[in-house]
């Protein structure tokens, strides 16, 4: 599944653009709730305005490739929002940002349930695929 959606991520990546910024991260997540993946996928636009998402709990939840809310980069840190939003079935909201340090590699994902307490963090590594 996870080759499936990276093959599907490449191949419909932002307007297909070879300047595009393209990242793997692998992560450990540090809670016992799962949700966060081990692996994400993440493409910036060129122009940095704009992001896509692939992980293996939104092609799950079929909301893969998911589009960025907010990209910032300042200076050597790089930060992604999106969210998970499912109403059909079992309800779900989930709020995710992801902070990429350019200059180490380093990345920290949080996952947030508004009004739960649960919440998600994982750290990891990225690299330019």
């Amino acid at each position: 599944m996870k080759y499936l959606a990276l093959s599907l991520f490449m191949c419909f990546g932002i307007a297909g653009t070879a300047s595009a910024e393209r990242y793997e991260c692998n992560l450990k997540e540090s809670s016992r709730y799962h949700l966060i993946a081990s692996k994400i996928f993440f493409e910036v636009a060129p122009d940095g305005g704009s992001a896509q998402i692939v992980d293996g709990i939104l092609a799950y939840y079929e909301q893969s490739p998911a589009t960025a809310n907010k990209v910032v980069k300042r200076g050597n840190t790089l930060r992604v929002e999106w969210r998970l939003q499912q109403k059909k079935g079992t309800s779900i909201n989930i709020h995710y940002s992801l902070k990429y340090r350019l200059d180490t590699g380093k990345v920290h994902v949080s996952a947030s349930l508004p009004s739960f307490d649960n919440d998600g963090r994982a750290v990891g590594t990225c690299h330019v695929i």
